[in-house]
């Protein structure tokens, strides 16, 4: 497992942040296979390597009355861990979401982000564009 693509999305996370991804995921499910897997996995960040990170080992100790279990959690761990870096990447400014964060929420809620990035480009103009208008008017009218 040490090259799943749940361990490089993994090691995306701080190492700072590792505890919280774990809190995030015991929120998140009521699955105890989950928190096995993903209390195991965290021990070994933010390099995430070693013997018992092996396919085999996860299997032997955390799933040994069901080997395809493995694959299933493992990918499920992977989107929380996408969404808890979306979640944690997202910064408010004083007025609500900044551009990026904007930019940030819609690529983790639109599937297929390329094929929107020119719709979402324009519409985030327009939000902009009555944002500042909207400042204007505030500021004409006292």
């Amino acid at each position: 497992m040490h090259n799943s693509p749940l361990l490089q999305t993994l090691r995306l996370i701080p190492s700072s942040k590792l505890k919280r991804y774990e809190a995030y995921v015991k929120q998140s499910t009521t699955q105890k296979d989950y928190m096995k897997l993903c209390t195991h996995i965290v021990e070994f960040g933010p390099s995430f390597k070693g013997e018992a990170l092996k396919r085999e080992k996860l299997i032997d100790e955390i799933f040994p009355e069901n080997p395809q279990k493995l694959k299933a959690v493992a990918a499920q761990l992977k989107k929380m861990a996408e969404q808890f870096l979306v979640i944690s990447e997202v910064r408010m400014t004083k007025n609500g979401l900044s551009r990026a964060g904007k930019m940030l929420l819609l690529e983790s809620l639109t599937p297929n982000f390329q094929l929107f990035s020119t719709q979402c480009n324009k519409r985030l103009n327009e939000i902009d564009k009555q944002s500042v208008k909207d400042a204007q008017d505030y500021f004409d009218a006292h």
